[in-house]
């Protein structure tokens, strides 16, 4: 079975305030890919390690909090 996925920018976005391209083919499960290369991708890296602590936080003191990523979505891409 093959697995690959070829990914498409579609839309100019951003998630978590880091610029990226989205591709929206997949709505449950979009891809995403930083702009700026290494570094975009490493400020990405930051800003989900630093998201995902922030929810383990919030949900142990408040149990109905539901975390949900804050995607920017801008033009599409032609």
């Amino acid at each position: 079975m093959n697995h690959s996925y070829e990914f498409k920018a579609m839309i100019h976005g951003s998630l978590h305030g880091v610029p990226c391209w989205i591709d929206m083919r997949d709505d449950i499960a979009p891809g995403i890919q930083a702009k700026g290369g290494f570094i975009g991708e490493v400020a990405l890296d930051v800003m989900e390690f630093l998201f995902g602590f922030y929810c383990a936080l919030r949900c142990s003191v408040d149990p109905d909090f539901e975390p949900m990523f804050a995607f920017k979505l801008g033009e599409e891409v032609n």
